[in-house]
């Protein structure tokens, strides 16, 4: 209840979680469109919070990489654990990659030469991931999601 101009009386805050619509129109209309946005959209975005529970486990998972670097102990990494970061990676030989081809700022990290130790002649090298390649149902998945996403926020302004 909204105290009148000049009350003396001991008042009381409205709760944040259990006051109805229908007390924001106090202050307008404008306050009560706001919260009732911000309470439907929080609902769609927990709701695709937990259909992307099984890309969070995959993602995570040993199947898609193996690489023992993961479980670094940095905050950072244990965040991105539960993305589609791939940490497992090796070098292997590129017959048509040159310098031009990696020109950018991580030239350094992806791009190598080397000596063939068979054969003695310089051989050009690239860094690549070993994790799986992009795999059909994650992406379904993820695709379904953002359909969902589209769909409630397109009836939501209907």
């Amino acid at each position: 209840m909204r105290a009148p101009p000049g009350e003396t009386n001991e008042t009381k805050l409205y709760s944040a979680f259990l006051t109805p619509q229908s007390s924001l129109s106090d202050w307008g209309i404008g306050m009560g469109m706001y919260f009732s946005t911000l309470s439907s959209i929080g609902v769609i975005l927990l709701l695709a919070g937990i259909l992307s529970i099984p890309n969070i486990i995959w993602y995570s998972s040993d199947r898609y990489d193996p690489s023992p670097n993961r479980d670094v102990n940095f905050s950072l990494m244990r965040i991105l654990r539960f993305s589609a970061i791939c940490s497992s990676r090796e070098w292997v030989k590129c017959d048509d990659c040159n310098a031009d081809t990696w020109n950018n700022i991580f030239t350094n990290n992806y791009y190598g030469t080397g000596i063939d130790v068979t054969t003695g002649e310089t051989v050009t090298l690239i860094n690549r991931t070993t994790c799986l390649p992009a795999q059909f149902a994650p992406g379904m998945w993820s695709f379904g999601v953002l359909l969902l996403l589209i769909l409630c926020i397109t009836a939501y302004n209907m």
